[in-house]
């Protein structure tokens, strides 16, 4: 069973190259920096409130994650996702048909962990992990934003499909997650759900709706698959102003008519950002899709 979620891992050509965006944008410091010989890795760890942001980058070119930056470039790799039992979950995932590999204990990592394949879950690479990976001495932090960081948090990830009907049938064959609002943002040229990953986080499955739209484009080029995320933020328009003051281009978008879905929010291009579509809010105004009462 899926506790909560832990992290996503942004994969990147140079740590050292990266990191400097990461503290001068969004003044975010690595808690851990480690080789993993076995992946062929060397990962650093950013604590984002409860959860965390992992920089992979390639220690050789004969692993699976050199070969992801050379084909698709830097950007988003794969979603993180806390088990209570992870050798329980490998068996029963397996026995709903999907694809799912064992990763046994190694290098500088003391538990076993699952990678589900793309293709069973409509274009995410998924990690599973238990807590005890996350209580590694070297992996642990303090809860909540670390000190003099713009971002309050990280509350969710966008995750494009082409069919929201199909996406949400997976979720819940797979784990028995459930929709918890059903939408549209006719602006964006998209439809939206929200399914809830623990009691912080959440997938914002998103549908085109125009051929034209930014996410139908996206989908024809990389095909379905995590698309980008959202940071929230304590003070919007001071976020904003923070953001353009150290030279980034951010295109803000108003909010809707009262009761609409589409909230204010801010974009940042990936050129900024080592390859990464970031979505930034406000926190307050995204606390809702966390209540458990929450149906929209």
């Amino acid at each position: 069973m899926i506790t909560r979620f832990s992290h996503f891992g942004h994969a990147v050509k140079s740590i050292d190259d990266v990191l400097p965006t990461y503290e001068k944008v969004w003044g975010l410091r690595p808690s851990s920096w480690m080789a993993f010989p076995e992946d062929f890795t060397e990962n650093a760890l950013l604590p984002v409130g409860q959860n965390y942001i992992e920089l992979l980058q390639p220690a050789s070119e004969k692993g699976v994650l050199a070969r992801f930056i050379r084909e698709r470039g830097e950007g988003m790799y794969h979603l993180s996702w806390v088990v209570d039992d992870v050798g329980k979950e490998i068996k029963s995932l397996r026995a709903k048909g999907a694809r799912v590999a064992e990763a046994p204990p190694q290098t500088n990592l003391v538990t076993t962990r699952g990678w589900i394949h793309p293709r069973s879950t409509m274009g995410l690479l998924i990690e599973l992990v238990d807590e005890e990976l996350l209580a590694h001495p070297e992996h642990r932090t303090e809860q909540g934003g670390q000190p003099g960081s713009l971002v309050v948090a990280m509350t969710h990830v966008h995750h494009v499909v082409k069919s929201i009907d199909k996406a949400l049938a997976m979720y819940d064959r797979l784990w028995g997650l459930k929709a918890v609002k059903l939408t549209s943002t006719p602006a964006q040229g998209v439809k939206n759900a929200i399914v809830r990953i623990g009691k912080a986080n959440y997938i914002e499955l998103l549908e085109p709706t125009d051929p034209r739209g930014l996410v139908a484009r996206h989908i024809e080029k990389r095909g379905e698959g995590l698309r980008s995320f959202c940071f929230t933020v304590g003070d919007f328009e001071a976020a904003v102003k923070s953001l353009q003051a150290t030279g980034v281009e951010v295109l803000v978008m108003p909010a809707g008519a009262p009761g609409d879905f589409q909230l204010r929010s801010a974009w940042i291009s990936p050129r900024y950002t080592g390859g990464l579509l970031v979505e930034l809010g406000q926190h307050e105004e995204l606390l809702r899709f966390q209540d458990p009462e929450y149906r929209g």
